[in-house]
């Protein structure tokens, strides 16, 4: 299975058991974000190769998902939205890491985090770029998969 498809079924199996909600994969690719967003990121690395996956969904579109799960006070709290954007990271990166060492690597995976300086969906010095885009009824979510193949990985930005 290709890391885009092991990525879909992870996004596809958390909304199904977290929030008990269908999501879909979008055809193509619109999606752009404000500064309300919320985006995670997490990296796994081995040796001089660096994945970065990113997450990121619209404030409105994780709001009343959240509510829903937590009801209307701690549902609306910001420590849940980011605790929420953060676990979503946590297993689908879990899931691509599995599947890598199944295949024969040895990452390790960092904690998820928040971005608050999110500016683009792309990264300086990165070598490959993965996005793809889910579509929960009418709003749209995304994952990008940021690969860093460096020889001197320690004058790569990426790894600092």
């Amino acid at each position: 299975m290709e890391l885009p498809d092991v990525i879909t079924r992870q996004v596809l199996l958390i909304f199904q058991n977290m929030f008990a909600t269908a999501v879909e994969k979008a055809d193509r690719l619109q999606t752009s974000f404000n500064d309300d967003d919320l985006i995670s990121s997490v990296s796994l690395s081995q040796d001089n190769l660096k994945i970065l996956l990113r997450f990121g969904f619209p404030r409105h579109l994780l709001a009343p998902l959240l509510q829903k799960l937590y009801g209307p006070v701690l549902g609306k709290h910001e420590t849940t939205f980011e605790d929420a954007v953060c676990e979503i990271a946590n297993i689908v990166c879990n899931g691509v890491k599995k599947h890598l060492n199944e295949n024969g690597f040895a990452f390790l995976m960092n904690i998820p985090k928040i971005e608050h300086d999110f500016k683009s969906r792309f990264e300086k010095g990165s070598d490959d770029h993965l996005q793809l885009e889910f579509i929960l009824q009418s709003d749209r979510f995304s994952v990008d998969m940021i690969t860093f193949y460096k020889k001197d990985v320690l004058l790569n930005e990426a790894y600092s």
